[in-house]
């Protein structure tokens, strides 16, 4: 009889413990979101779209200044277990058009990196894979889940995690050599489903508040 009784309080115990193990995990506004977004089945994706782009910079006199131009293709690609990032964006200011191509990798100099982490699949995945710190807060009448870690050494990204569990933005810090100290975000809107995954279809990044890049994505294309 007491064998049979310890038999049942340990089978108990051990669907009480995995009850809550389950309903931790689904409490957690993290996996919640890797699973709503579909981060957790990505190994590569392709994105493409067009937009707007404003660069800063000194006059003569000291006083920052923007340049405008037009982003005619916008044409990007994450590896997410190489665990890189290449671009090609093609501007026009005024009449002149011109074409940049970068990769980029995690470990580079932090104000080149910032393009790998601020992609949004990015950041859940490796918040996932690291010791993120959550806390609640409340953000311009909005409650979020804000998710932080530290992404190199001194360099932490915060990422902001709405009640439908999808991620709308995520911030961090980098020092310009002429500019100085900027804080970077970049807002995740209008989020689609591509074939099982969500991606936003509209992307802003500001610095200081200003905006340096209004992208529109019209094309996603990705790998399991």
């Amino acid at each position: 009889m007491n064998l049979k009784l310890n038999m049942l309080h340990s089978a108990l115990v051990l669907c009480i413990a995995t009850g809550m193990t389950a309903s931790a995990q689904q409490a957690n506004p993290l996996a919640l979101a890797v699973r709503t977004l579909g981060s957790e089945n990505l190994s590569a994706l392709h994105y493409s779209g067009s937009g707007s782009s404003y660069s800063f910079g000194l006059d003569a006199d000291g006083n920052e200044v923007r340049e405008y131009a037009r982003v005619m293709s916008f044409l990007g690609d994450v590896d997410y277990t190489d665990r890189s990032a290449h671009t090609e964006v093609t501007l026009r200011v005024e009449d002149d058009e011109r074409t940049e191509d970068r990769t980029v990798l995690p470990d580079a100099p932090w104000e080149a990196a910032i393009d790998f982490w601020l992609d949004p699949h990015v950041f859940l995945r490796e918040a996932v894979s690291r010791e993120a710190h959550t806390e609640t807060v409340h953000d311009l009448g909005v409650d979020y889940t804000v998710v932080t870690f530290e992404a190199s050494a001194g360099h932490t990204l915060a990422g902001y995690i709405d009640s439908d569990n999808v991620l709308r933005k995520v911030r961090t810090t980098f020092d310009d050599p002429v500019l100085g100290d900027r804080m970077v975000e970049m807002t995740y809107r209008s989020w689609e489903d591509f074939d099982g995954i969500r991606f936003p279809t509209l992307m802003i990044r500001k610095e200081n508040r200003s905006p340096t890049l209004i992208l529109v994505v019209r094309e996603v294309e990705y790998e399991g």
